[in-house]
C-alpha cells in the first residue's frame, strides 16, 4: 500500500527536484545569508513536504488556468526559499527564479521531443531520456548562462523591461504551444513541432535576460560614476566659494576682536578663546596646491570635530597635472571613507589618520592609512561594500579606482595588522588647469 502511494508522487517529486535544480543553476554562486546550511537544508525538506501536500489540490484548483498548479506552486515556495537563504533583493531573486522555470521547462520540451522522435507515448518520470535531456539542457544554460551572475552585484539593474517581455512572452507564444501539442500524441509530427518551437522560445527568452547582462550592469555603473563625478565638481566650486567667504568674514571679525579692550580680565580672555576659535577657520592647509589645499583643511575640521588625529604631508605640486574634479573626488572619498569609520572606533585614542603624497623618481605615490580592527572582504581588489545596497554603495572606491586608470596608475587596498592602507602611484604627465 505504502509502494503504491509513493510510486503516485514520483511524477509530483520528479518535477520538483527538476525545478529545485534549475534553481540551484542561478544561486549557486550568489551571496548566501548567514546560517545558511541549516537554513537550506531544513527549509528544502519543508518545500518538498508543503508542494507534495498541496500539488494535488493546487492543481485541482487551477485546472484550466494559463499556468497549472504544481507550476505555480513550485515557483511561489522556491522563490520563498531562494530568497530566504540567499543574500539578494528580492527582484533579483524574481528574475533568477523566472530563469530557472524557463530552463526547467526547456528541459521538459526537450524530453518530449525524444519522447516523440521515439514514439514512446507513456509519460515516463525516471527515464533515461529524460536524465539526458535534463543534463544536457542544465550544462547548456551553465554555460549561455548562470555563470554570468557570478560577478554581478546587481543582476537584475536596468532589466524590470527584460523581464516583463520574457513573462509576457511566455504565456503569449510557449502557453499557446502547449495547449495546442494536447491535441496530439507523441507519435504526430505536430507533437515534436509545437515543443520543439516551445523549447526555441524559452531558449530566446533566456538569451534575452543574459546576453547583455554584464554590458548593462557596466553601462549602469559607468553612469553612476560619471554622475558622482560631476556632484564633485559642482561640490568643489560651492565649497570653495564658500569657504572664501568665511575666510573674508573670519578675517573681518578677528580685526574687530583685536581692537575690543576691557578692563575685565575674564571677558579679555573670553575675547581671547574666540579669537583662536576664529583662526580655527582661517588656517588653510598649505600644501602647493588649491584643490587640496580646500578638502584638506576641510576634512582636518571634520577630523577635529570627531577626535580624530589627521596628519599629512602632502605635496601638492606633485598632483598639479590631475584635473581639480579628480583630485576633489580621489582625496574626498579616500579621507570621507575614513573618517566614517573612525569616527565610529572606540577608544577614541585609535582614532588615527595620516596621509603622505610625493613625488619619487618620475612618480607620485600616495600613502593613506588609518586604524582599521575589522577584518575586510575584497572583491577584484576592492573592498565590499558593508552598507545595506551593495550596487549604489561601494561607488567611493570603484570611482577611485576609475581615477587612478585615467592617469595611467595603479592603487593597492591591503587591511593587515589593523591597519586599512591605500597605496596609489601614477606616473608624472603633463599639468592640467581644467575643473
Amino acid at each position: 500500500m505504502f509502494l503504491k502511494s509513493f510510486k503516485e508522487y514520483i511524477p509530483l517529486i520528479t518535477y520538483f527536484v527538476q525545478i529545485f535544480l534549475a534553481n540551484l543553476l542561478f544561486f549557486v554562486m550568489l551571496k548566501k545569508r548567514k546560517h545558511f546550511a541549516l537554513k537550506f537544508t531544513i527549509g528544502s525538506i519543508l518545500s518538498l513536504g508543503i508542494f507534495l501536500l498541496f500539488a494535488p489540490a493546487v492543481s485541482k484548483l487551477l485546472q484550466g488556468f494559463i499556468v497549472g498548479g504544481r507550476t505555480t506552486l513550485s515557483f511561489l515556495i522556491l522563490l520563498c526559499l531562494f530568497y530566504f537563504c540567499f543574500d539578494r533583493k528580492f527582484i533579483d531573486t524574481l528574475y533568477c527564479s523566472i530563469a530557472a522555470l524557463l530552463a526547467q521547462n526547456m528541459g521538459a520540451n526537450m524530453y518530449d521531443i525524444f519522447r516523440g522522435l521515439l514514439k514512446l507515448e507513456v509519460y515516463q518520470p525516471l527515464s533515461i531520456y529524460m536524465f539526458i535531456s535534463f543534463i544536457f539542457i542544465y550544462v547548456l544554460t551553465w554555460l549561455l548562462c548562470a555563470r554570468k551572475l557570478k560577478d554581478l552585484e546587481d543582476i537584475a539593474a536596468n532589466k524590470i523591461v527584460t523581464l516583463i517581455v520574457v513573462v509576457a512572452s511566455y504565456f503569449l507564444v510557449c502557453v499557446f504551444f502547449m495547449k495546442i501539442s494536447e491535441y496530439f500524441t507523441s507519435k504526430d509530427e505536430m507533437f515534436i513541432y509545437c515543443h520543439l518551437i516551445i523549447l526555441v522560445c524559452d531558449f530566446f527568452a533566456l538569451f534575452i535576460m543574459f546576453s547583455d547582462l554584464k554590458k548593462r550592469y557596466l553601462i549602469t555603473e559607468n553612469m553612476l560614476i560619471d554622475q558622482m563625478m560631476e556632484d564633485t565638481k559642482k561640490r568643489y566650486k560651492l565649497e570653495s566659494q564658500t569657504v572664501e567667504m568665511i575666510n573674508i568674514k573670519c578675517h573681518d571679525l578677528k580685526h574687530r576682536l583685536d581692537n575690543l579692550h576691557t578692563n575685565d580680565e575674564e571677558d579679555d580672555k573670553a575675547l581671547e578663546e574666540v579669537k583662536q576659535s576664529i583662526m580655527i577657520y582661517e588656517s588653510i592647509a598649505k600644501t602647493g596646491n588649491p584643490v587640496t589645499d580646500l578638502i584638506v583643511s576641510n576634512k582636518a575640521l571634520i577630523c577635529e570635530k570627531n577626535d580624530i588625529v589627521f596628519t599629512y604631508h602632502i605635496d601638492g605640486k606633485a598632483i598639479s597635472f590631475m584635473h581639480k574634479t579628480d583630485i576633489s573626488a580621489l582625496f574626498g572619498n579616500i579621507l570621507d571613507n575614513a573618517i566614517e569609520y573612525l569616527s565610529k572606533v572606540e577608544p577614541k585614542e585609535n582614532r588615527v589618520l595620516n596621509m603622505n603624497v610625493f613625488l619619487n623618481k618620475g612618480t607620485v605615490g600616495m600613502h593613506i592609512e588609518n586604524f582599521c580592527d575589522r577584518k575586510i572582504e575584497f572583491k577584484d581588489g576592492l573592498p565590499l561594500s558593508t552598507k545595506n545596497d551593495a550596487f549604489y554603495h561601494g561607488f567611493g572606491t570603484k570611482s577611485m579606482k576609475y581615477i587612478v586608470n585615467k592617469y595611467h596608475g595603479n592603487m593597492l587596498i591591503t587591511n593587515n595588522d589593523n591597519l586599512y592602507v591605500i597605496d596609489i602611484t601614477m606616473p608624472l604627465q603633463e599639468k592640467s588647469n581644467k575643473i
